[in-house]
């Protein structure tokens, strides 16, 4: 007797089942809404802001400062003005400290530098600021070497003497 039960309940679920499907395809059909509303326009949005290259120096953002033609702008990092964040302005030290408390910065510093064979120091100093510091042509035949390399975090690489060039940072 308990095995006719639960068929029953079987039966009643999947005639449920069946009579929910159709009642939401029937007000599909009959609404004509098959075509998504706010995520169609989010991603319209979203495109339009990752168009906008900020040339590296910069973010764009949808929700704030708008101008003529309600465009999304850039908001230029320190030391970068102009529309697309590409001009550099000569003598400004950059401040990692002024930056949001939550952003933190990774500088990639090639030293020795090429071509010139500068050893470079990290120009961002902070508690927000990291560097890696890019050792690929810190040897004795390509710059003359003042001191030992102590940096927290550097990386060697072999890339000129292998011809694996494409293997390093910088």
């Amino acid at each position: 007797m308990r095995k006719i039960d639960s068929s029953k309940y079987i039966v009643y679920f999947t005639v449920a089942s069946i009579t929910l499907n159709l009642i939401l395809i029937t007000n599909l059909c009959v609404s004509g809404k098959w075509k998504l509303s706010w995520s169609s326009q989010a991603a319209i949005e979203a495109e339009t802001v990752a168009a906008i290259s900020c040339s590296g120096h910069g973010r764009a953002f949808l929700d704030g400062l708008v101008l003529d033609g309600k465009q999304p702008i850039c908001e230029c990092n320190s030391c970068y003005q102009g529309s697309d964040c590409s001009n550099f302005i000569p003598g400004c030290a950059a401040n990692v400290d002024g930056s949001d408390a939550g952003t933190n910065m990774i500088e990639f510093v090639t030293s020795p530098n090429n071509p010139d064979g500068q050893l470079n120091k990290a120009v961002l100093h902070g508690p927000f600021a990291k560097a890696i510091y890019d050792r690929a042509y810190y040897w004795p035949h390509f710059t003359p070497i003042p001191a030992p390399a102590d940096e927290d975090v550097m990386m060697f690489t072999l890339s000129k003497l292998t011809g694996h060039a494409g293997s390093r940072f910088g």
